[in-house]
Protein backbone atom coordinates (compact mmCIF):
# COMPACT_ATOMS: atom_id res chain seq x y z
CA UNK A 1 0.00 0.00 0.00
CA UNK A 2 0.97 3.43 -0.55
CA UNK A 3 0.83 5.90 2.16
CA UNK A 4 0.01 8.59 -0.12
CA UNK A 5 -2.63 7.46 -1.68
CA UNK A 6 -5.85 7.22 0.69
CA UNK A 7 -6.77 3.77 2.39
CA UNK A 8 -9.63 2.47 1.05
CA UNK A 9 -12.42 -0.22 2.65
CA UNK A 10 -13.13 -3.61 0.66
CA UNK A 11 -16.15 -2.25 -1.53
CA UNK A 12 -19.13 -4.23 -0.10
CA UNK A 13 -20.18 -6.00 -3.44
CA UNK A 14 -16.81 -7.43 -3.46
CA UNK A 15 -16.55 -8.45 0.25
CA UNK A 16 -20.76 -10.13 -0.12
CA UNK A 17 -19.33 -12.17 -2.98
CA UNK A 18 -16.33 -13.39 -1.50
CA UNK A 19 -17.75 -14.08 1.86
CA UNK A 20 -20.33 -15.40 0.58
CA UNK A 21 -18.38 -18.01 -0.88
CA UNK A 22 -20.58 -17.76 -4.04
CA UNK A 23 -20.24 -19.10 -7.15
CA UNK A 24 -19.02 -16.66 -10.11
CA UNK A 25 -20.87 -18.45 -12.67
CA UNK A 26 -24.16 -17.97 -10.58
CA UNK A 27 -24.53 -14.22 -10.28
CA UNK A 28 -24.58 -11.58 -12.82
CA UNK A 29 -20.93 -9.76 -14.20
CA UNK A 30 -20.38 -6.70 -12.17
CA UNK A 31 -18.99 -5.05 -14.93
CA UNK A 32 -19.69 -1.38 -13.21
CA UNK A 33 -18.74 -2.26 -9.98
CA UNK A 34 -15.42 -3.66 -10.90
CA UNK A 35 -14.79 -0.64 -13.32
CA UNK A 36 -15.61 2.01 -9.86
CA UNK A 37 -12.06 3.19 -8.31
CA UNK A 38 -10.05 0.37 -9.95
CA UNK A 39 -6.37 0.12 -11.47
CA UNK A 40 -6.49 -0.03 -15.04
CA UNK A 41 -3.25 -1.46 -16.15
CA UNK A 42 -2.55 -1.46 -19.96
CA UNK A 43 0.12 -3.88 -21.27
CA UNK A 44 0.00 -5.84 -18.20
CA UNK A 45 1.98 -9.30 -19.76
CA UNK A 46 -0.43 -11.84 -18.25
CA UNK A 47 -0.19 -10.69 -14.27
CA UNK A 48 -2.58 -13.22 -12.41
CA UNK A 49 -3.25 -11.40 -9.22
CA UNK A 50 -3.41 -7.92 -7.50
CA UNK A 51 -0.65 -5.49 -7.44
CA UNK A 52 1.26 -5.73 -4.08
CA UNK A 53 2.19 -1.84 -3.95
CA UNK A 54 -1.20 -0.32 -4.04
CA UNK A 55 -3.46 -3.69 -2.53
CA UNK A 56 -5.07 -1.42 0.06
CA UNK A 57 -5.47 1.79 -1.90
CA UNK A 58 -7.03 -0.30 -4.34
CA UNK A 59 -9.34 -3.62 -4.59
CA UNK A 60 -10.20 -3.92 -8.18
CA UNK A 61 -7.80 -3.91 -10.75
CA UNK A 62 -8.39 -4.25 -14.35
CA UNK A 63 -5.44 -5.61 -16.65
CA UNK A 64 -5.14 -5.36 -20.92
CA UNK A 65 -2.83 -7.06 -23.14
CA UNK A 66 -3.63 -8.22 -26.69
CA UNK A 67 -0.30 -10.69 -26.81
CA UNK A 68 -1.18 -12.58 -24.13
CA UNK A 69 -2.42 -16.71 -24.96
CA UNK A 70 -5.22 -18.18 -23.13
CA UNK A 71 -3.32 -21.69 -22.64
CA UNK A 72 -0.25 -20.30 -21.10
CA UNK A 73 -2.20 -18.09 -18.63
CA UNK A 74 -5.15 -20.33 -17.76
CA UNK A 75 -2.07 -23.20 -16.66
CA UNK A 76 -1.46 -21.01 -13.84
CA UNK A 77 -5.08 -21.22 -13.00
CA UNK A 78 -5.46 -24.81 -13.42
CA UNK A 79 -5.83 -27.73 -10.82
CA UNK A 80 -6.21 -25.66 -7.55
CA UNK A 81 -7.88 -22.72 -5.72
CA UNK A 82 -5.12 -22.36 -3.62
CA UNK A 83 -2.74 -21.19 -6.13
CA UNK A 84 -0.67 -18.08 -4.24
CA UNK A 85 0.38 -15.49 -6.06
CA UNK A 86 2.89 -13.43 -4.04
CA UNK A 87 1.10 -12.11 -0.94
CA UNK A 88 -2.64 -13.68 -2.41
CA UNK A 89 -4.55 -16.20 -2.55
CA UNK A 90 -6.76 -17.28 -5.52
CA UNK A 91 -10.69 -17.71 -3.83
CA UNK A 92 -12.43 -17.79 -7.31
CA UNK A 93 -11.91 -17.34 -11.14
CA UNK A 94 -14.94 -16.86 -14.30
CA UNK A 95 -14.32 -16.98 -17.87
CA UNK A 96 -16.10 -13.69 -19.23
CA UNK A 97 -17.26 -13.45 -22.82
CA UNK A 98 -17.05 -9.84 -24.86
CA UNK A 99 -20.73 -9.75 -25.13
CA UNK A 100 -20.70 -9.83 -20.82
CA UNK A 101 -18.27 -6.58 -21.39
CA UNK A 102 -20.24 -4.63 -24.67
CA UNK A 103 -23.32 -4.83 -25.85
CA UNK A 104 -23.19 -5.94 -30.10
CA UNK A 105 -24.38 -2.34 -31.39
CA UNK A 106 -21.45 -0.97 -29.39
CA UNK A 107 -18.73 0.77 -31.30
CA UNK A 108 -15.67 3.24 -30.95
CA UNK A 109 -15.99 7.08 -31.46
CA UNK A 110 -12.58 7.88 -32.42
CA UNK A 111 -10.45 5.62 -34.75
CA UNK A 112 -6.56 6.08 -35.27
CA UNK A 113 -5.41 7.48 -38.72
CA UNK A 114 -5.30 5.30 -41.58
CA UNK A 115 -1.81 3.11 -41.31
CA UNK A 116 -0.89 4.40 -37.65
CA UNK A 117 -2.86 1.38 -36.33
CA UNK A 118 -0.53 -1.84 -36.99
CA UNK A 119 -0.44 -4.59 -35.00
CA UNK A 120 2.67 -6.84 -35.68
CA UNK A 121 0.48 -9.67 -33.87
CA UNK A 122 -2.50 -10.63 -31.69
CA UNK A 123 -3.88 -13.46 -29.36
CA UNK A 124 -7.81 -14.18 -29.57
CA UNK A 125 -10.00 -12.63 -27.09
CA UNK A 126 -9.80 -14.36 -24.03
CA UNK A 127 -11.17 -12.47 -20.57
CA UNK A 128 -11.10 -13.86 -16.86
CA UNK A 129 -12.15 -12.51 -13.77
CA UNK A 130 -10.78 -13.42 -10.52
CA UNK A 131 -11.00 -13.14 -7.06
CA UNK A 132 -8.00 -13.20 -4.54
CA UNK A 133 -7.41 -12.83 -0.68
CA UNK A 134 -4.42 -12.03 0.67
CA UNK A 135 -2.90 -14.59 2.33
CA UNK A 136 -0.62 -13.51 4.90
CA UNK A 137 -3.34 -12.74 7.25
CA UNK A 138 -5.01 -15.42 7.49
CA UNK A 139 -8.07 -17.40 5.71
CA UNK A 140 -10.92 -15.22 7.55
CA UNK A 141 -8.95 -11.95 6.28
CA UNK A 142 -11.79 -9.62 4.96
CA UNK A 143 -9.43 -7.71 2.36
CA UNK A 144 -10.67 -9.53 -0.70
CA UNK A 145 -9.75 -8.54 -4.31
CA UNK A 146 -10.62 -8.41 -7.85
CA UNK A 147 -8.88 -8.85 -10.75
CA UNK A 148 -10.46 -8.73 -14.51
CA UNK A 149 -8.07 -9.62 -17.52
CA UNK A 150 -8.65 -8.81 -21.02
CA UNK A 151 -6.47 -9.98 -23.65
CA UNK A 152 -7.40 -7.02 -26.27
CA UNK A 153 -5.66 -3.64 -27.16
CA UNK A 154 -5.68 -1.40 -24.69
CA UNK A 155 -7.37 1.46 -26.48
CA UNK A 156 -10.59 -0.87 -27.24
CA UNK A 157 -10.87 -2.00 -23.71
CA UNK A 158 -10.85 1.46 -22.36
CA UNK A 159 -13.30 2.86 -24.52
CA UNK A 160 -15.42 0.44 -24.20
CA UNK A 161 -15.36 -0.17 -20.59
CA UNK A 162 -14.59 2.75 -19.07
CA UNK A 163 -15.88 5.20 -21.81
CA UNK A 164 -19.36 3.77 -22.56
CA UNK A 165 -20.10 3.56 -18.64
CA UNK A 166 -18.75 7.05 -18.06
CA UNK A 167 -16.59 5.60 -15.22
CA UNK A 168 -12.78 6.76 -14.38
CA UNK A 169 -10.51 4.32 -13.25
CA UNK A 170 -8.85 5.57 -10.02
CA UNK A 171 -5.55 5.54 -11.01
CA UNK A 172 -3.79 4.55 -14.86
CA UNK A 173 -1.13 2.05 -13.85
CA UNK A 174 1.85 2.35 -16.38
CA UNK A 175 4.34 0.23 -15.15
CA UNK A 176 7.90 -0.84 -17.09
CA UNK A 177 5.75 0.42 -20.58
CA UNK A 178 7.72 -0.26 -23.79
CA UNK A 179 7.26 -1.71 -27.27
CA UNK A 180 9.35 -4.60 -26.84
CA UNK A 181 6.18 -6.74 -27.04
CA UNK A 182 4.86 -5.23 -30.01
CA UNK A 183 2.54 -2.71 -28.68
CA UNK A 184 1.64 -0.45 -31.68
CA UNK A 185 2.50 2.97 -30.38
CA UNK A 186 4.07 4.39 -27.38
CA UNK A 187 1.26 4.81 -25.50
CA UNK A 188 2.58 6.59 -22.54
CA UNK A 189 3.58 9.58 -24.98
CA UNK A 190 1.99 12.78 -24.32
CA UNK A 191 -0.06 13.05 -28.17
CA UNK A 192 -0.42 9.13 -28.08
CA UNK A 193 -3.92 7.73 -29.36
CA UNK A 194 -4.44 6.03 -26.24
CA UNK A 195 -4.15 9.34 -24.18
CA UNK A 196 -7.27 10.67 -26.92
CA UNK A 197 -8.99 7.79 -26.00
CA UNK A 198 -8.70 8.44 -22.05
CA UNK A 199 -9.78 11.93 -22.41
CA UNK A 200 -12.81 10.92 -24.22
CA UNK A 201 -14.45 9.83 -20.82
CA UNK A 202 -16.95 11.90 -19.84
CA UNK A 203 -16.23 11.23 -16.73
CA UNK A 204 -12.57 12.98 -16.64
CA UNK A 205 -9.41 11.01 -16.68
CA UNK A 206 -8.22 9.10 -13.96
CA UNK A 207 -7.33 10.75 -10.72
CA UNK A 208 -4.09 9.45 -9.96
CA UNK A 209 -1.31 8.20 -12.79
CA UNK A 210 1.77 6.05 -11.88
CA UNK A 211 4.55 5.85 -14.03
CA UNK A 212 7.61 3.62 -13.47
CA UNK A 213 9.94 2.36 -16.00
CA UNK A 214 12.16 0.36 -13.51
CA UNK A 215 12.29 -0.33 -10.12
CA UNK A 216 15.00 1.85 -9.33
CA UNK A 217 13.60 5.72 -9.75
CA UNK A 218 15.31 7.39 -12.83
CA UNK A 219 14.23 10.35 -15.63
CA UNK A 220 10.77 8.69 -16.38
CA UNK A 221 9.49 8.50 -12.88
CA UNK A 222 11.06 12.35 -12.15
CA UNK A 223 7.95 13.45 -14.27
CA UNK A 224 4.82 12.62 -15.24
CA UNK A 225 4.18 11.30 -18.80
CA UNK A 226 1.15 13.59 -19.55
CA UNK A 227 1.33 16.81 -18.91
CA UNK A 228 -2.46 17.08 -16.94
CA UNK A 229 -0.50 15.23 -14.01
CA UNK A 230 2.55 18.11 -13.70
CA UNK A 231 2.95 19.75 -11.03
CA UNK A 232 0.89 16.28 -8.63
CA UNK A 233 3.70 15.11 -7.82
CA UNK A 234 3.19 12.61 -4.35
CA UNK A 235 6.38 10.84 -5.03
CA UNK A 236 8.49 9.19 -7.45
CA UNK A 237 6.34 8.14 -10.00
CA UNK A 238 3.13 8.62 -8.59
CA UNK A 239 1.32 11.64 -9.87
CA UNK A 240 -2.61 13.41 -9.31
CA UNK A 241 -4.21 14.93 -11.77
CA UNK A 242 -4.52 19.13 -11.38
CA UNK A 243 -7.59 19.80 -10.50
CA UNK A 244 -7.90 22.29 -13.76
CA UNK A 245 -6.82 19.42 -15.82
CA UNK A 246 -10.12 17.42 -14.08
CA UNK A 247 -12.24 20.53 -14.95
CA UNK A 248 -11.20 20.20 -18.53
CA UNK A 249 -11.48 17.02 -19.04
CA UNK A 250 -15.60 16.58 -18.00
CA UNK A 251 -17.90 16.19 -20.85
CA UNK A 252 -15.79 17.51 -23.75
CA UNK A 253 -16.19 16.80 -26.97
CA UNK A 254 -14.69 13.79 -28.78
CA UNK A 255 -14.75 15.23 -31.94
CA UNK A 256 -13.38 18.87 -31.80
CA UNK A 257 -12.87 18.95 -28.02
CA UNK A 258 -16.17 21.80 -27.36
CA UNK A 259 -17.93 21.52 -24.13
CA UNK A 260 -20.98 19.20 -24.00
CA UNK A 261 -24.83 20.16 -23.40
CA UNK A 262 -27.04 17.92 -22.57
CA UNK A 263 -29.80 18.03 -24.91
CA UNK A 264 -33.38 15.87 -25.47
CA UNK A 265 -33.48 13.73 -28.83
CA UNK A 266 -36.28 11.46 -30.12
CA UNK A 267 -34.75 8.49 -27.66
CA UNK A 268 -34.18 10.50 -25.07
CA UNK A 269 -31.37 12.83 -23.13
CA UNK A 270 -27.58 12.78 -24.93
CA UNK A 271 -24.65 15.04 -24.54
CA UNK A 272 -24.78 17.28 -28.01
CA UNK A 273 -21.84 19.43 -28.78
CA UNK A 274 -21.99 23.66 -27.90
CA UNK A 275 -20.38 23.91 -31.28
CA UNK A 276 -23.72 21.81 -33.17
CA UNK A 277 -24.06 22.26 -36.05
CA UNK A 278 -20.81 22.84 -37.47
CA UNK A 279 -19.84 19.46 -35.25
CA UNK A 280 -22.28 16.97 -34.77
CA UNK A 281 -20.19 15.04 -31.95
CA UNK A 282 -22.42 13.46 -29.26
CA UNK A 283 -21.64 11.36 -25.77
CA UNK A 284 -24.17 9.14 -24.07
CA UNK A 285 -26.32 10.13 -21.45
CA UNK A 286 -25.92 7.53 -18.24
CA UNK A 287 -29.49 7.45 -16.81
CA UNK A 288 -28.49 4.70 -13.88
CA UNK A 289 -26.28 2.67 -12.36
CA UNK A 290 -27.69 -0.42 -14.20
CA UNK A 291 -26.36 0.61 -17.72
CA UNK A 292 -29.76 2.34 -18.53
CA UNK A 293 -28.48 5.00 -21.46
CA UNK A 294 -29.41 7.05 -24.62
CA UNK A 295 -27.44 5.82 -27.97
CA UNK A 296 -28.59 8.45 -30.12
CA UNK A 297 -25.79 9.58 -32.42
Amino acid sequence: MISELPKMEVPKWLEDIAKGNKNLEKIDFPLRNILTDSLYYPCSGGILGPRPLLAGNIFSFVYADYHIKKESYLKRFKGSKEIIFSDFRLVSHKEILWSDLVPNSWGPLVLPERGQYVLSFSVPFFCYWSIWQRNSVSKNSSEFFSVLFIAEEICIVYEALYCRLSVAPKILYIFRPGCRGGEWERMWANQSFFKKVVKLNSSGMPEYLYNRYLDNINEFDEKPCWDEYRGGKLRAGLWRLSEYSQENTIKRCPMCGAKMILRNGFRGKFYGCSEFPLCKGTRDYIIDHEGGRCTSQ
